[in-house]
């Protein structure tokens, strides 16, 4: 009988299989969740019980894994003698179906108990875990972006039709977007990635301008064209959009954040604030006088 290395330190699924450490086979897992079909599912263990190792086995068999230009990585192969394998076609059809988002970064922040039920709340520890959850979720949106038309989006923008616009990006983020932090910081990444190709016009994120830093400028290359300067606010109440989109705009005129443009040459100069509530939208637009 081979003998096999105890996996100590080893949280990586396919390390773990291709160099042949012992492995307790913990794929029927897979058939357990896709049974259930549970919007949400808790692991609950402690430190050193296998949850990363678990993650990591459910990310290697549900992820569409592909490389930068676009071809597909096959983990079929970690999964060939494994219980998982015998579930049947139904269950099979999902490898390499999803994207999948991979953290174990988390900190608790708080922790309560309603009618016997503790609940918790969890929070990304800092910049860096921060930065690359959102590097996954925009890489991901972006590519499916590819597949998309944006012309009318983008003659929308420039056209000042807000209730255009509001559709466009409401029914691409209903497309897309399964997740939301229901923060700025990723609506803008979104947003940044979707206005980048007007023709004509470059994007310019996060600029100083006048009394602060402006979300978004849409600035024309030829600057006796009309160019935009586009705000975001977040709520997680659906009746408070307009009210958020019109404070969107009143920030843009209170803080000067077309400084910037009218430094630059540019005489024509329009207002957006866009509001967000989950994976909806409202758009306001204040044109030029």
């Amino acid at each position: 009988m081979k003998y096999r290395p105890l996996p100590i330190g080893i949280s990586d699924f396919a390390e773990m299989i291709r160099k042949e450490f012992y492995y307790v086979d913990k794929t029927p897992m897979i058939k357990e969740l896709l049974d259930n079909q549970a919007k949400v599912t808790l692991f609950m263990r402690p430190r050193r019980f296998g949850k990363t190792l678990n993650m990591s086995m459910l990310k290697y068999y549900f992820e569409d894994d592909r490389d930068w230009q676009g071809n597909r990585r096959d983990w079929a192969d970690l999964f060939d003698r494994l219980k998982i394998m015998e579930a049947g076609e139904s269950y099979l059809a999902h490898r390499g179906q999803y994207p999948v988002i991979y953290l174990t970064y988390f900190r608790k922040v708080r922790e309560w108990m309603e009618e016997e039920i503790i609940y918790a709340e969890l929070m990304i520890p800092n910049k860096e875990v921060r930065y690359i959850f959102s590097e996954k979720v925009q890489k991901w949106f972006h590519e499916k972006r590819k597949n998309r038309d944006m012309h009318p989006l983008h003659d929308a923008v420039i056209a000042k039709d807000c209730a255009v616009m509001t559709e466009e990006i409401n029914d691409i983020f209903g497309e897309t977007i399964s997740y939301m932090d229901q923060n700025e910081f990723y609506y803008h990444g979104m947003m940044a990635g979707l206005l980048t190709g007007i023709k004509g016009y470059t994007v310019r994120s996060n600029r100083e301008s006048g009394k602060g830093r402006s979300d978004l400028l849409v600035k024309p290359i030829r600057r006796s064209r009309e160019a935009f300067v586009i705000e975001f606010k977040v709520t997680k109440d659906f009746q408070e959009l307009d009210q958020k989109a019109d404070e969107a705009i009143r920030q843009i005129v209170d803080r000067k954040y077309e400084m910037e443009l009218i430094n630059d040459g540019y005489k024509y100069i329009s207002y957006y604030g866009i509001a967000f509530c989950g994976k909806e939208c409202v758009v306001h637009c204040k044109p030029y006088e």
